[in-house]
Parts: C-alpha cells; structure tokens; sequence
C-alpha cells in the first residue's frame, strides 16, 4: 500500500507541476491579454482531457481566485471551461498553504469532501488536492491545483490486498475515518466526535506512539502502518494504513501453536506474492505514467508551435532545441536549419561577427544568471539578411547545470516606423520640408555649446513677398516659399543647416568660424535667388530678391543675443535698399 500510495503523490506532483511551468501559462502571467489567456485555457483543457482521473484543473491567482478552471463532469467524463461563477477560494485550507509554499516544494492536501459555494457536495466527491506555485520573475503569481478523484487511489489500496483477504482502513492523522467504516467514514469532517481519537482516546494514544503494529477495535483486528511521503519536496498529510481483519480478534487463544505456525507461513506467502505482484504493477503504471507525461508534453508542445508569439527554445549553450510556425516566419529560418545551432551567433553577428543589436544578447545574460531578461527594442538578421526590430523576451527555467530557455520574439517593425515618422514630423517644417524653428534652434544651441569652433548665422527673409501673395495668391507664395527654399539648398555645403523661422522668414547655420566665409556663402545665395526666378508654365516668371543679415557668435553669446543681432543687420539690409548682405559687426 505504501508503495502505491507513493507512487501516486509522486504522479500529483509531477502533473501539477509539468503546468505550473509551462510556457504557455508563463505567456499569459507575462503579458494576460484575452488571446494569451485564451491558449493557456486550451492547454488545460487538453490537460484535463488526457488525464481521466482530474475532477478539476485550476490556476488560482495570488489574491486566492479562480481565474482559470477546467471540470471534468461527473456523468459523462467531458472536460469544460467554466467561465462564469469563478470563486475566492482565498479562505480555503489548502489555498492558504498554497500561499505559503515555497518554490519547487508541493502541497497535497489530506482526504477531503469537495466543496463548492462552502458547503460539501452531495453526494460525497472525495478528492485530493495537488497545489504547486507558480513563480514567474522570481515573483509568485498563484498556483495550479489539481483536484484529483480520491477514490481512484482508494481502489488501488484495495487491489493491493488479495481478494476476501481483508479490507482496506484509511484514517487521518487525527484520528478520522476515510475507508474502512462505513457508518463512519468521512463524518469526521462534519461532526468532530465522529473520530478513533475521541471516541477511545487510550488506544489512540497506543497507535500513535508506534510507526505500526496492530490493535483491536470493535472485535476485529488491525494491522496498521503509518505513512508519509519520503520526497522531501512534497508536503503531505500522514495516514494511518490498515487491513483489517473481519470478525477476528487479534488474540485467539485456542489457535494451536501448529495453526499459528501454518498462519504465519501462510501469511509469509500471501504478503510475498502482493508485494511481487504490486512490484510488477508498479511497474506497469510507472511505465504508463511516463509515457501519459510524454504525451502531455507533446500536447503542450503542439499549443505552443501553434502559439500567436514567435517563441524559441534553447539549451543551456544557447543551442536551438525547437521554434515554433511564428518564430520560423519571422526569422525566415526553418526549424531544420536552426536545430543545434548557438541563436545568437545566428541571428545576433553579421557574418564578420559584429553585432547588430545595442548592449548584451538578453539570452546570453538570461542563461548565465538564471534571470528573466527583457529588450523593449532588439536587432536581429533574418536568413536573407534583412534587420529586424523586434522586442525580445527570455524565461529560464532547470537548475544552473542544464539551464534552458524560453525566448519569446514580437515584430515592432511598425512601432519603430512610427516613432520615426514622428521625430521627423517633430522636426520638419510641413510646407518646405526644411527644419522647423524649435529644431533649428536647437542646431544652433548645440553648435554654440560645442567646444569646436562656432558656426555663424544668416538671417534671410524674401523680399516684397508679402505683394506676391497679395497679387497672386497665397497657394502660389506657398509655391515659390518651396522654390526658395529648393534654390537656397543646391548652395549649401553637407554640414549646413537650413530652417524656417515663420513667414518668409529662415535661418541658415553655417559650420564655419570665419566671418568672411559665412559673407561669402551669404553673396552666392544672394546672386542665385535673384537670378532663380519662379518658373509659372506658360504664365510670365516670378522674380524674388532676399535680404539677408549675418552674424558671428561672441564668447559666452546666448542663442538669444546671436539671433538679435542677425535681425539687426538683415533690417539694415532692406533699410538700405533690400537685395544684399549686411554684416552684424
């Protein structure tokens, strides 16, 4: 009995915690929108659907909620998602020791009676209850619990015995009946005298001083053994085993001694046989056990290639060890082509093996410490070679010796688009396409902040061209605002910079210190507007003259002060006539 009853927590707590881990549920703590809740709910109802002998299947959150919950009915063993009527199971026993749990140790419960809207179901559902942690960032974030059916186990306590050969007695550590007493089974739970302890408190003392042994009990006698889980990282209540002898005392004094000889052989023989036979069966569901557990990763494995997020699996030298359909899009390699091979020499080094992303590979970093790592935006090279921006996400899982890793990809090819459209909008005059005037003030502000010699500035501003709007129109000054503009851009030199202040009014930074370069750059853009005029098709040309006021920064000069006296001289040029360069000194 012991035996089987081993093997059967051990089962428990391998199945809770194949869930507790699985990247699926992983996905959705992570990131819980309704289609990663909605995979992680498809996973334990494929769970739910292998295991025959789970009456229900539930992650409960760190509060003691029911946020996800598979039962399995009763009449016809369907498995269904129960999405309404969800309860805070927070003030239950084996919620609370849920909470306490520390990782990698299990919980399971003692015998109990199912209970929903707190109060026992009738008919009785004996069950027992499986309760794992579920970590995620070094941070817990609840736990699965497995409501395992109780009489699935008690049945197989019972094969262990020879049939008419006894019958199986299951207590609790209080004393309680669970098997073996039918006017009294279960009733512990609901009426505490209903207990050995209580009701002969002198024997029970007797039995709980001895690891086993025997003791007489309504004229009958047991056998009894107490049992506890010997995997130190399962936590489980202690039972009382028993085979209790029908209708025979355990003293029988007019047994000859050859009858209690024959007995004690016989008894040899009938214990030898079930343990070789139990032996055997263990076996049997050992094997059966391993390969329910391959077949459920199989299914896991299956949700997880079918998964919306691009999600990849490397070993602990960050070897490739599967990717699923997403992933292999993304990246355009095949699962084939990947398999064995380092993922950040694949995807991370060009072929001279520079990297492509900033910083260190969160893989890398992930697999060495045993941390979560995360890249809001991360580089990496498809097969063909193109860059792909891509936000990066990298789970850990196993011990420092056999780490692997969960690496989850998303395509933010159009954030990355948008946030570029969006600085340049930032910065871009809409009508001339030319630097805007907080941008180009900030051009200026950063080169007089430079240690490097300044740049001087020309103050321009069109000619008559507020005339020209009134004699033609405001759609065709739009128009020669974008000729001017294209006109003055064939002047510039590569590290000039030209910008709109307002109106007709711009500014261009000239990177030189010499005053006399800047007047010179000033004349050629002087001569060619006045000699560009305005092409209209068949329409008469419009001509168009600028005035323009140049000035070279002074030590410790503000952007403020330089532009003044820039202003100053460009009105001194239209005060002079318009049409020509006027130096602020």
């Amino acid at each position: 009995m012991q035996r089987t009853a081993e093997t059967s927590l051990e089962k428990l707590a391998r199945d809770a915690e194949f869930i507790a881990h699985s990247p699926v549920l992983k996905l959705y703590l992570q990131d819980p929108q309704a289609a990663n809740k909605a995979r992680a709910e498809d996973a334990l109802l494929t769970l739910s659907a292998l295991r025959k002998d789970y009456e229900q299947t539930r992650y409960i959150d760190q509060d003691g909620r029911e946020q996800i919950r598979v039962d399995r009915a009763h009449t016809n063993g369907e498995s269904s998602l129960r999405t309404q009527g969800l309860q805070d199971k927070s003030s239950r026993p084996y919620v609370q020791a849920g909470l306490q749990l520390a990782a990698g140790k299990v919980f399971i419960s003692d015998f109990d009676l199912n209970v929903e809207f707190n109060r026992i179901e009738i008919p009785y559902k004996p069950v027992l209850r499986t309760v794992v942690p579920v970590v995620l960032d070094q941070r817990r974030k609840g736990m699965i619990v497995l409501n395992s059916f109780a009489g699935e186990l008690l049945a197989q306590l019972q094969a262990t015995l020879p049939e008419n050969e006894g019958e199986v007695v299951i207590m609790s550590e209080s004393g309680g009946w669970i098997s073996g007493s039918p006017d009294l089974n279960w009733q512990y739970l609901i009426q505490p005298a209903a207990r050995l302890s209580v009701q002969d408190s002198e024997l029970w003392s007797g039995i709980t001083a001895r690891r086993n042994g025997q003791f007489e009990h309504g004229g009958e006698c047991y056998h009894f053994v107490w049992f506890q889980a010997a995997n130190s990282s399962i936590q489980a209540a202690k039972w009382l085993f028993a085979e209790k002898t029908k209708n025979q005392s355990c003293s029988a004094s007019l047994v000859s001694a050859i009858e209690s000889a024959v007995r004690r052989i016989a008894l040899i023989l009938l214990v030898s046989v079930p343990i070789l036979l139990l032996w055997h069966r263990s076996r049997l569901r050992n094997e059966y056990y391993k390969q329910e557990l391959e077949d459920k990763q199989a299914a896991l494995s299956t949700i997880a290639k079918e998964a919306g997020h691009a999600l990849i699996m490397v070993d602990s030298r960050c070897q490739v060890q599967w990717m699923n359909a997403e992933a292999q899009r993304l990246l355009g390699w095949s699962e084939a082509d990947l398999i064995g091979k380092s993922l950040h020499d694949s995807v991370h080094l060009t072929p001279e093996g520079t990297p492509v992303h900033p910083g260190q590979c969160a893989t890398l970093q992930s697999l060495a410490t045993g941390e979560p790592q995360s890249k809001e935006h991360d580089r990496m090279l498809s097969r063909s070679g193109e860059l792909l921006h891509l936000s990066t996400r990298v789970t850990p899982f196993g011990g420092a010796d056999r780490r692997q890793a969960i690496v989850s990809l998303v395509d933010i090819a159009s954030h990355v688009a948008l946030e570029e459209s969006l600085t340049i909008q930032a910065e871009i005059d809409e009508l001339t396409q030319t630097l805007n005037r907080r941008a180009i003030l900030q051009h200026l502000q950063a080169a007089l902040s430079n240690s490097a010699p300044a740049s001087c500035i020309l103050a321009l501003d069109i000619d008559f061209f507020k005339s020209v709007n009134d004699k033609y129109g405001h759609l065709v000054g739009d128009e020669i605002l974008i000729h001017f503009c294209r006109t003055i851009e064939t002047m510039l030199r590569k590290n000039d910079l030209l910008g709109r202040i307002g109106g007709e009014e711009f500014i261009i930074v000239a990177h030189t210190g010499s005053m006399a370069d800047a007047m010179g750059l000033a004349e050629r853009v002087r001569t060619v507007v006045a000699n560009t005029p305005y092409a209209r098709g068949a329409d008469p040309s419009i001509a168009m003259t600028v005035s323009i006021g140049v000035a070279q920064p002074r030590p410790d000069e503000t952007v403020k002060e330089l532009l003044a006296r820039a202003d100053e001289a460009l009105y001194r040029a239209k005060d002079s006539g318009r049409n020509r360069v006027v130096s602020a000194d």
